[in-house]
């Protein structure tokens, strides 16, 4: 699509930049495009190509390629107006259900559920990832629900502030996921302001160490596969998809309650990990008695 002033200046209405702006417009002429390309058909300067398409990315209107070099491909403009029209009708709805809220009308009623296909979107990029994660948990209204490795509940740990918030909002918090010594301090914190619990081996899926699931109210879940699963919050080539289908939903919610059902209390692993961790020192005192009394 030829990059025009009139064009650029409709695509700014929705909050994009005029280098966002263009750069778009020439994904859609380009159909798909190297960020080199895309600075010379956008006339982006290219010291800037890669932030802006990045951008582009977070503000799902562009997927990555993962090809050497890498490539992206434009989201179509109505699919994102889509999205938009979504999140302004769940705005109003959320608005006109808590007119009653301080009217003493009791707790605010709970959405009807709807059978109907919801919405997949596709992120890569530990960034990206991390930023939708971040715009789920603004959205939480009544519980907030995460599992993952040992890794994931340190990255966890840097969202404490939000966590708080929202559990002085009301708002319930669970994580469940293995509590190790290493993440032990920063789990700590999180289960001042909600319930953390250990899975046991018997309750871990095959093969899920790298994997973690973030469901919102039952309204959206996403699941990431972290590559590599450490502790960095915005460095890695995650891949995630986030979806409100109310059927995935449900069926990821039935999953972590299972599992949720066999893990144990935070209390009793923690105890657990102190006699692990003095075993070794009590073992070692002997030999070094021996060695002062020398």
């Amino acid at each position: 699509m030829p990059i025009n002033g009139q064009r650029v200046e409709k695509l700014r209405e929705y909050g994009l930049t005029e280098y966002e702006a263009r750069a778009y417009l020439a994904l859609l002429d380009l159909g798909s495009a190297t960020a080199h390309d895309a600075a010379r058909v956008s006339r982006v300067p290219r010291t800037k190509i890669y932030a802006v398409l990045d951008d582009l990315h977070g503000k799902q209107l562009a997927e990555i390629i993962p090809e050497r070099p890498k490539r992206y491909q434009p989201v179509p403009f109505h699919e994102y107006l889509e999205a938009v029209e979504r999140a302004q009708r769940a705005r109003l709805a959320r608005i006109e259900s808590d007119k009653g809220f301080f009217g003493g009308q009791g707790a605010k009623p709970r959405a009807v559920a709807v059978d109907r296909a919801g919405t997949f979107h596709v992120l890569k990029g530990r960034r990206n990832v991390a930023q939708k994660q971040n715009e789920m948990l603004g959205r939480a209204h009544r519980e907030i629900l995460a599992t993952g490795s040992q890794w994931a509940g340190i990255r966890l740990a840097h969202s404490l502030p939000a966590l708080r918030e929202k559990a002085a909002a009301g708002v319930a918090v669970r994580v469940l996921c293995p509590v190790e010594p290493r993440n032990l301090d920063p789990l700590s914190a999180v289960a001042e302001v909600g319930v953390v619990r250990h899975p046991p081996e018997s309750a871990r899926l095959p093969q899920a160490g790298p994997a973690s699931i973030l469901l919102i109210d039952d309204r959206e879940a996403i699941v990431c596969h972290h590559v590599p699963d450490d502790e960095h919050i915005f460095q890695g080539e995650d891949v995630a998809m986030w979806t409100d289908d109310s059927a995935i939903v449900a069926e990821l919610r039935g999953l972590l309650e299972e599992r949720w059902d066999r893990s144990e209390e935070f209390s009793v692993r923690v105890e657990a990990l102190s006699g692990t961790l003095l075993a070794p020192a009590d073992a070692e005192a002997p030999a070094a008695r021996r060695e002062a009394r020398q």
